[in-house]
């Protein structure tokens, strides 16, 4: 029988997903220079169930999301566009996706240097994200405006996320 964990409403058996999209630049053979310009991802995706998340607490969590992350090679990553100029489909990564309301998106790098970009109008001096419809949370990372510093902007859905920073803070 499945028994509700506090307000979360999610059950020890209902999946759940942490979606990152992996820098694949250096991940290639022969690397692609840090300078290249334009998006060279792979979706890292780790899936586990609620049960296994209370269980094992956030140190675990984040040693199987580091584990997808590394998983992401040349040899997978040339597999994945093998694949998918025969059989082609658009990762769902939001709304409309089997998980997307259990899923917590992690999007953009500490490691891209957003502070150090000049556009003619001037370095920023502040991030900024938006909210996501129809996923339970998103994390963005940006390097941050001082040496060391990192920005992370999060989205949270109440609901599904509500006991799980209360456990985080209460830590």
């Amino acid at each position: 029988m499945a028994i509700n964990h506090g307000t979360s409403g999610l059950n020890r058996e209902e999946m759940t997903q942490c979606k990152i999209a992996a820098d694949m630049r250096r991940r290639l053979d022969p690397p692609l220079k840090k300078e290249c310009f334009g998006n060279v991802t792979g979706l890292a995706v780790a899936t586990t169930n609620v049960g296994e998340l209370l269980d094992h607490g956030i140190g675990w969590t984040a040693l199987q999301i580091s584990k997808t992350v590394r998983s992401q090679t040349n040899k997978s990553y040339k597999t994945f566009a093998e694949n998918w100029v025969t059989n082609v489909k658009i990762p769902k990564i939001g709304a409309g996706s089997r998980l997307a309301a259990h899923s917590l998106i992690v999007a953009s790098s500490p490691w891209f240097e957003l502070y150090d970009h000049d556009f003619s109008w001037g370095k920023p001096i502040a991030t900024s994200a938006g909210p996501v419809n129809g996923v339970g949370g998103l994390l963005v990372m940006f390097l941050g405006a001082e040496e060391g510093r990192i920005d992370v902007h999060a989205t949270l859905a109440s609901s599904l996320w509500s006991d799980v920073l209360i456990n985080i803070f209460a830590e």
